[in-house]
């Protein structure tokens, strides 16, 4: 995978991760890697990203130093740290 290519999924999981978040807030404060998984691959079925590579793009996101989202134990929320 191209670094263009690696750069443009990481700002669309970062969008569908920022909507998905909007969703879920009232309920959860944070959201499990499965079921970003699972509302990612539900609303976009042709996009080709295995759980494993979901893991280590939304991992190297939330450790990016001007970015909203955040990991603790591997549950991912948008904004300050809990």
């Amino acid at each position: 995978m191209s670094e263009r290519s690696v750069v443009e999924l990481r700002r669309l999981l970062l969008s569908r991760f920022q909507t998905i978040y909007d969703e879920l807030c009232d309920v959860m404060l944070t959201v499990p890697l499965p079921e970003i998984y699972y509302r990612i691959k539900e609303s976009d079925p042709d996009l080709e990203i295995s759980f494993e590579e979901l893991s280590y793009h939304m991992s190297e996101l939330s450790k990016a130093p001007k970015n909203a989202l955040m990991k603790k134990n591997d549950q991912y929320y948008w904004g300050e740290l809990l």
